[in-house]
């Protein structure tokens, strides 16, 4: 014969504060009414799991059963209200059962949240949750079963309580002191760190931060109610929110337990962050804008900024503006001249011809072109992409009569170096930061693929990746789109200086681009989307001298030697050395009326973007001040 279990009503509110005991069943609980006839257990979680090992009697029930995604996306929402019992009335969950729930992993957020949606539904007065899920059965020798339990299909007829807040109500109540908004999330999400997916990163303002997990113990089982008061205190409305409406669904139970009127907000961050009028706070957003915010006006030329983290934007914002003229403020559309961050592309556009079986990287300049001078028969590809080619600097050779007006072109530069009788040193024994080098890639680039160098970027970089407002930029040729104009600081204010005699060159600096568009970049880059992490290590990797000594800067000053004499970390476009510890890869570029930087952290899944349209802001420096905020420096 088997045992029916008393009845058990929850007493909720008879008592403020008093703690709902029936929602909580330990491990000796449920063995001894395992076999009750009104007992419906549920094991919440994936097949497999399901089929490795439940407690005997346990019926699989899934997320996917009890959620559809919206019609807006947005996923994990609660059903049509007859599907739910159609559900939980195939599973035996009827209207006079008694419910315990567990899952079937380590996430217990999946358990409370199948104990909200049967709230939702007016039984959470007879559904628990049971302590320490899974794992403290075991630990506590309760047997396991691999067969599928049998069920007797029940009716469950809801009775529905208002548990759901919608985002119109919590914008409506984000002043209201009677309601206390908890943000479940772990705090690098709160703090707006890491953007968890989603449109923004940061919170709901007024929302604090508990993270779902301060609700148990290290044995994964519920604190005591002394300890759980002082993360979900006494209100007389508590509203949980997360990012899908899941990991919120723990402090919804605790707050119920507890004695509390609860509300979830369902639709969570997801909902909330897709929305540009709906607030957001983040303390990392704070600290990077006081940094720029002083920087620059509505008057005056500025900067763009962006930062992601773990795989998303968590800052993007323009200040100031594109030109004096059209004062069109500056966003993440306004293209920059990049000035040295293009050697990144060049590099890239390089590997993708080594990829292609068209180029190597031991290929010698004068195999591409066989009437450069018998030094450059000395000079491979590999020399020219990491600085140590020995090639003199295109800027020192050029003399007079070059201007704003009257540039030097690549083909320009080809026919100066092709003047020269000898390297300033023999290739691969020293470092020098070289333009000409770089130049020199985009001829061959061009040569190589039959195509020009503008047109090769983009059409195997910028079209895939679809960097739409990225071009290499030629007077005359396509327009920027948003464009942004270089300006110089003077006594009487700013004076637009957008263009020099070495304006015009490609392979070096003549890549313009935006926030939106570097963001996808910076993705592709993360995600080896155009060449596999196998072929992009070399461009990682630091060269050595011939001797198998490390390269250093110059150690006479001048030019761009930004660190005489002192070790340098070079890649194929990218400088290496770490910060603070910290890997990196970055670049900095300087040109007429522009200031760039971009600073990547991949271990720390960490990128900073800097675009400056007056020389008076230091790209680099600004970076990595966003970089010390990022680690907390």
């Amino acid at each position: 014969m088997h045992r029916r279990l008393p009845f058990l009503v929850l007493i909720a509110a008879a008592v403020a504060g008093a703690v709902n005991s029936s929602m909580l069943v330990s491990t000796d609980w449920l063995a001894q009414h395992l076999k009750d006839d009104s007992l419906v257990i549920l094991h919440v979680g994936a097949q497999k799991d399901y089929d490795a090992g439940h407690i005997p009697g346990a019926h699989l029930v899934t997320l996917a059963d009890i959620s559809v995604t919206g019609a807006t996306g947005l996923r994990l929402e609660l059903p049509p209200v007859a599907g739910l019992e159609r559900t939980f009335g195939r599973l035996g969950v009827g209207d006079g059962a008694r419910v315990v729930v567990y899952a079937g992993t380590d996430s217990v957020q999946s358990a409370t949240r199948v104990w909200f949606t049967l709230d939702s539904l007016g039984a959470g007065e007879r559904t628990a949750l049971l302590d320490g899920g899974l794992a403290a059965w075991r630990n506590s020798g309760g047997a396991l079963s691999t067969e599928a339990a049998k069920s007797e299909a029940r009716t469950l007829t809801a009775h529905l309580a208002q548990r759901v807040a919608t985002a119109e109500w919590v914008r409506a109540h984000l002043e209201d002191r009677e309601v206390q908004l908890l943000d479940a999330r772990l705090p690098e999400f709160y703090n707006g760190m890491n953007a968890g997916g989603m449109p923004r990163a940061g919170h709901i303002p007024g929302a604090r931060s508990v993270p779902y997990n301060s609700a148990f113990g290290a044995d994964g089982k519920l604190k005591t109610a002394d300890e759980l008061r002082k993360l979900v205190r006494e209100s007389p409305l508590t509203v949980s929110y997360c990012h899908i409406g899941q990991q919120a669904t723990v402090l919804y139970f605790v707050a119920r337990y507890l004695g509390q009127d609860a509300r979830l907000y369902d639709g969570s961050f997801q909902e909330w962050s897709r929305s540009p009028e709906l607030p957001v706070e983040s303390a990392v957003a704070r600290k990077i804008d006081a940094i720029f915010s002083p920087l620059a006006d509505k008057n005056s030329p500025g900067a763009a900024v962006l930062v992601r983290s773990r795989g998303g934007a968590i800052f993007q914002r323009g200040y100031g503006i594109r030109d004096t003229r059209t004062r069109a403020p500056i966003d993440e559309h306004t293209g920059f001249r990049l000035a040295s961050v293009t050697k990144q592309f060049t590099a890239m556009a390089v590997m993708l011809l080594i990829h292609d079986g068209k180029l190597q990287l031991d290929q010698k300049l004068t195999g591409i072109f066989p009437d450069f001078p018998a030094y450059g028969g000395a000079i491979a590809i590999r020399h020219l992409l990491t600085h140590t080619s020995g090639l003199p600097d295109y800027e020192d050779l050029m003399g007079p009569g070059w201007s704003p007006v009257h540039q030097i072109q690549d083909g320009d530069v080809l026919e100066l170096l092709k003047h020269q009788s000898a390297g300033k040193f023999a290739p691969g024994t020293s470092w020098e930061y070289s333009n000409s080098g770089y130049v020199m890639l985009g001829l061959v680039v061009a040569k190589v693929s039959g195509e020009p160098f503008g047109e090769f970027l983009r059409r195997r970089i910028f079209a895939p990746l679809h960097m739409d407002g990225t071009l290499v930029y030629l007077k005359g040729g396509d327009s920027v789109p948003n464009r942004a104009y270089g300006h110089s600081k003077s006594a009487g204010g700013f004076e637009e200086t957008d263009q020099s005699s070495t304006s015009a060159t490609q392979g070096d600096g003549g890549v313009y681009s935006n926030l939106a568009d570097l963001a996808k970049w910076d993705e592709a880059l993360e995600k080896h989307t155009l060449l596999s992490d196998a072929e992009m290590s070399a461009a990682v990797t630091p060269v050595t001298l011939a001797n198998g000594q490390p390269a250093k800067w110059p150690a006479t000053p001048g030019g761009d030697n930004l660190a005489p004499g002192k070790p340098v970390s070079y890649g194929f476009g990218w400088f290496l050395d770490p910060y603070h510890s910290h890997p990196r890869m970055w670049h900095f570029g300087s040109t007429m009326g522009f200031g760039t930087a971009i600073e990547r952290f991949p271990a720390d899944q960490v990128s900073v973007i800097v675009l400056c349209n007056r020389t008076d802001l230091d790209a680099g420096k600004l970076a990595l001040q966003v970089a010390d905020v990022m680690f907390g420096q």
